[in-house]
C-alpha cells in the first residue's frame, strides 16, 4: 500500500507542478498579447489549446 500512496504523492506534485508552468504561460502569453494592442481572455486560451 506504501507504494500507491508514494505514487499519488508523486502524481499530486506532478500536477501542481504543471498547472503552475501552465498559468505562467497563460500569463506570459496574455501579456504579451495586451503589448501588441490583443486583448484576450483566458477562456479564449484554453479552448485554442485543448485542440492541439
Amino acid at each position: 500500500m506504501g507504494v500507491v500512496f508514494r505514487a499519488d504523492k508523486q502524481l499530486l506534485k506532478f500536477q501542481t507542478n504543471y498547472y503552475r508552468e501552465e498559468q505562467k504561460r497563460r500569463e506570459k502569453i496574455l501579456d504579451e498579447a495586451a503589448e501588441r494592442g490583443l486583448f484576450l481572455e483566458d477562456d479564449s486560451l484554453n479552448s485554442s489549446r485543448s485542440t492541439t
